[in-house]
């Protein structure tokens, strides 16, 4: 069933569009808010964060409106795409977290300075992606005034973050402040659509997960030993994978099954 679910899931990429007006707005609000926290510091070195959202949602959404509209009581296929989805972001960022410097040291020099406020820019990509896959109780139920509310309310975490955080740690502040309201985007999102479409998302493994990345990220954010911030990663990225180890386990054999398939077709020709 999980090979059959990959398979109709990246099927119908090629022909997806996006359907998320409510994305746009929220990651124009967000995008706003961050830049008026890192004007105390320099605006270019927030643009690299902040451009990365819509991809999964361009396929995301025709996807999960077609599975409910062919069975409106079949839960699996968002079940299984909230989990796999968060344990890849959450192994991606961690492993982001921990080549931050070498990634940056390949950048131009003019964004070298961001890799100490890189760490809590991480949740935005990680919680947005991660609540397209729980928000579809809101969209299916067709209470879509409650994506107004949620980007209101965490848009206000977010002003009221920068405003307490922004004049005393600067950028800093300012990246803690939206990797927190990105939180709340989450729970609200997560919390109001499992009210009007219940799913199981597994929510214990994503919060745990939470709870590492944000002790990670704070540690690099904030602590400027290099040795205690790549050994934080590190660990912390060893717990993700402990915590989604069945996750992790599935799409290793699957990475095995295909290099073995790809191999005997190359061995018969």
């Amino acid at each position: 069933m999980e090979r059959a679910f990959f398979r109709s899931f990246w099927g119908l990429y090629s022909f997806s569009s996006d359907f998320s007006v409510g994305g746009y707005y929220i990651n124009w609000c967000f995008r706003e808010i961050f830049y008026i926290g890192c004007s105390y510091e320099k605006k270019r070195y927030c643009v690299f964060y902040v451009e990365g959202n819509k991809g999964f949602t361009t396929f995301w959404t025709p996807v999960s409106y077609e599975s409910y509209e062919k069975e409106p009581e079949s839960k699996g296929i968002f079940e299984k795409a909230s989990v796999f989805i968060a344990a890849a972001m959450f192994v991606f960022g961690l492993l982001l977290v921990v080549f931050k410097d070498v990634i940056f040291l390949l950048l131009e020099s003019s964004y070298r300075e961001a890799a100490g406020i890189s760490s809590f820019l991480i949740l935005m990509p990680i919680m947005y992606t991660v609540s397209e896959t729980t928000v579809v109780g809101i969209n299916f139920k067709k209470k879509t005034y409650w994506h107004m509310l949620i980007a209101s309310v965490a848009a206000g975490v977010n002003v009221f973050g920068n405003l307490m955080l922004v004049p005393v740690y600067g950028a800093k502040g300012a990246a803690f402040s939206t990797g927190v309201s990105y939180i709340v985007f989450f729970c609200m999102r997560t919390f109001i659509s499992k009210r009007l479409f219940p799913v199981n998302y597994h929510l214990a493994k994503f919060f745990i997960s939470t709870f590492v990345f944000v002790i990670v990220a704070f540690i690099n954010t904030f602590v400027p030993n290099m040795v205690y911030q790549v050994v934080s990663a590190v660990l912390g990225l060893i717990v993700v994978m402990f915590v989604y180890r069945d996750q992790v386990k599935y799409v290793f054999d699957l990475g095995i099954d295909l290099m073995r398939e790809v191999k005997e077709r190359v061995a018969s020709r």
